[in-house]
């Protein structure tokens, strides 16, 4: 249901790798909701690391793209999502980016 969506959620993720070094859950998080924005940011990151089970210095990569974005949809919607959903649009991503 979600896969576009998805699809582009992991076109900016790796805009924010390649264009911007961004490679941090922490990194990542402070460009997606920043606090200028009004977001609680930090508090995000922490949401998001304690559900991972990790830290905000952990490097993401690419194939780390479908947990990081369920579990970032999960602090903005307040449910986890169906984990197929992630799955397809991370593979709808695979096959149309650019090599």
């Amino acid at each position: 249901m979600w896969r576009r969506g998805i699809r582009a959620a992991c076109c900016l993720l790796d805009t924010y790798r390649r264009r911007y070094g961004l490679e941090t859950i922490g990194q990542i998080i402070r460009r997606w909701a920043p606090p200028q924005d009004g977001n609680l940011t930090e508090a995000y990151i922490r949401l998001v690391c304690e559900w991972m089970k990790t830290d905000a210095q952990r490097r993401i990569e690419p194939e780390d793209y479908p947990a990081l974005l369920r579990t970032m949809a999960r602090v903005e919607t307040g449910q986890w999502l169906p984990v197929e959903d992630f799955a397809e649009g991370y593979a709808l991503w695979q096959e149309t980016k650019n090599p």
